[in-house]
């Protein structure tokens, strides 16, 4: 990451100071961003034949793979079209579900208010609580597309130190 970061550096990137991810270009107009995780790299910017010359700066520093188009990344499906960029959740929500063995629970068309309280003294404690901890770290991720799953997502994240099986 140390050698990327200086070869960013040189083709006058800035880094984000809260994030060692992502890196802006921001000259006369001119806007490329670049992030980088693990072993994938995004590219994007408002002028096309600036994403094509840094391209081509990158695949001479080293073998790379252009996959053209960003359509899924991190769990986040993003679609396109002339005037605006979509990003969804659905595919990670349908994985996650099915993983948690819910694709065929009952939906409820109303959410929670704001004002439900759990205690920590109801309920049985549960014997292994990391299921419990991964299903709400994966619900907390959901809530970047799906706004209306923070309320519920932040109240389930209250019991994470003592989950506790609550019927009724």
């Amino acid at each position: 990451m140390v050698k990327l970061t200086m070869f960013l550096e040189a083709l006058e990137f800035t880094g984000s100071k809260i994030d060692t991810l992502p890196f802006v270009y921001d000259r006369q107009g001119i806007l490329v961003y670049h992030l980088v995780y693990v072993d994938d790299i995004i590219i994007t910017d408002n002028l096309i034949t600036m994403v094509d010359a840094f391209i081509s700066k990158l695949a001479a520093r080293s073998p790379l793979k252009d996959l053209d188009s960003l359509h899924y990344f991190l769990g986040i499906e993003l679609q396109r079209n002339r005037r605006a960029l979509f990003l969804s959740q659905h595919k990670y929500m349908i994985d996650l579900l099915s993983h948690h063995n819910m694709l065929n629970v009952k939906h409820v068309s109303m959410s929670m208010t704001s004002s439900t309280c759990f205690s920590a003294l109801d309920g049985k404690l549960l014997a292994d609580p990391t299921p419990y901890r991964q299903a709400i770290g994966a619900l907390q991720y959901l809530t970047l597309t799906r706004l209306d799953l923070f309320c519920v997502a932040n109240k389930v994240c209250q019991s994470m130190h003592a989950p506790h099986i609550h019927i009724g």
